[in-house]
């Protein structure tokens, strides 16, 4: 080559360089300004187009990841995950007796789906007997050390967290943690902001779906897409490992009676049934075989005494608050015959262990009998056709009754209640001599 073409081709290559290195200093001032409104060149960002910017680099590199991992494949989807053989999935409901109910029956699709993987449910501590309980749980994590302990998460080293009502400060210690699979909604406000890398989306308002499907549409990002029936969620909760019936707690139902439990108050996590309508009901009732059981908490006990005497004074009722623990409590619900309740834990227990139940609710969406259906063959639930208005107790608060569970009559219930009794009727005609004994 003559030194004039060498000459030029060293004058190309630098400007190719030049270029290049503009076209780098653009791209980085481009990327710099699309956090937030900075001039050119300004690399002084706040803290918050930090998190922004870190979030994107976090979503970007798993993107990259995956295709890397999954090239082959026609179909690439990064925001979902792999159910591999002994994962180690962590399953968040830091909530009360019912929202376990209703997060129960996911443990039992991902063992139906991967039998090797280990359940670690994350809970508090007062339902840790609920959740052994189903034979779909592995280990038990308490929710209080999960909201902050990064070292406690780490150590239950695992692979999967599925936090379908996400509960804030659980999501950001496990990615302080460093659980590898963080699964969110991303209809849901902030999920970037709370480490989670792998999303679902859909939400929860007029979907005319009670709890227990919408938390199964979490293990749509595990490539699990379930839509099991009421009695098949029930199954999948898995409630088998219950303790004996103690003779004590035998003893208080009435032989050849129909056992019917009333739990009366919801220890304000929902609304109530008037304890005047209660009184009605057992008056009703009082004319046939059925021994009513008053159940709840020692406190509940307290308040019906002096606000309703005459509800225990009635010669069918039999008075059992605060005798039972919790493990104790399951037992003696699977026992009986039926519960009559508002929406809280003893009657969405109650349905999954396969017992006649009927819920109470209000008209309100996010409280009203679709969205809180009890799991189970045979769950049912009585609403208002119309809701409070709105600004009415209905919306302020929560506990006690309110016009649209007042409208609910006490022959409403009695008519099922009779449903019940005359089935079960039924059943101990059919059955032969040997077998009445058990089930009078």
């Amino acid at each position: 080559m003559s030194v004039m073409g060498q000459k030029r081709t060293h004058t190309v290559q630098q400007a190719m360089s030049a270029k290049d290195q503009k076209r780098t200093s653009v791209a980085d001032a481009t990327s710099t300004c699309c956090f937030g409104r900075l001039r050119r060149g300004d690399l002084h960002l706040t803290h918050r187009q930090h998190r922004a910017a870190a979030l994107f680099t976090n979503l970007f590199r798993m993107m990259r990841a995956w295709q890397s991992k999954y090239r082959g494949r026609r179909h690439r989807r990064p925001w979902q995950a792999e159910l591999y053989p002994g994962a180690r999935v962590g399953l968040v409901q830091a909530g009360n007796l019912g929202d376990v109910v209703h997060t129960l029956p996911m443990a039992g699709a991902i063992k139906a789906a991967c039998p090797s993987a280990t359940i670690v449910f994350i809970g508090r501590r007062y339902t840790e007997s609920l959740v052994r309980a189903s034979r779909y749980v592995d280990e038990f994590f308490d929710a209080e050390l999960a909201k902050r302990d990064a070292d406690a998460v780490a150590a239950q080293k695992l692979d999967i967290l599925l936090n379908p009502y996400r509960w804030k400060e659980i999501a950001r210690i496990a990615t302080r943690a460093g659980v590898p699979v963080r699964i969110g909604n991303f209809r849901r406000r902030n999920v970037l902001f709370l480490g989670c890398n792998r999303f679902v989306f859909y939400g929860r308002a007029r979907t005319g779906l009670n709890e227990g499907a919408l938390n199964m549409r979490d293990l749509r990002a595990l490539g699990l897409r379930l839509e099991p029936s009421n009695a098949e969620m029930a199954a999948l909760a898995g409630l088998s490992r219950l303790e004996p019936l103690a003779a004590e707690h035998r003893a208080l139902f009435a032989p050849g009676h129909f056992h019917l439990l009333l739990q009366t108050k919801t220890d304000g996590h929902g609304r109530e049934w008037p304890l005047e309508h209660f009184f009605t009901l057992v008056r009703l009732l009082a004319a046939e075989r059925v021994q009513v059981i008053l159940s709840g908490t020692a406190a509940e006990g307290d308040i019906v005494r002096s606000a309703c005497p005459a509800l225990l004074a009635e010669p069918n009722v039999t008075d059992a608050f605060g005798r039972f623990t919790l493990p104790q409590l399951l037992a003696f619900i699977a026992a009986a015959d039926g519960i009559v309740s508002a929406s809280t834990g003893p009657v969405h227990l109650a349905a999954v262990l396969g017992i006649h139940a009927l819920g109470i609710f209000p008209g309100r969406d996010s409280l009203n009998g679709k969205r809180w259906f009890p799991l189970g063959p045979k769950g049912e639930a009585l609403q208002a056709l119309e809701f409070c208005r709105r600004n009415a107790k209905c919306d302020l608060s929560l506990g006690g009754p309110c016009p649209c569970t007042i409208s609910i009559t006490p022959q409403m219930v009695y008519e099922r209640v009779m449903a019940w009794y005359n089935d079960r009727k039924r059943l101990a005609v059919q059955l032969p001599s040997a077998e009445l004994a058990t089930v009078e």
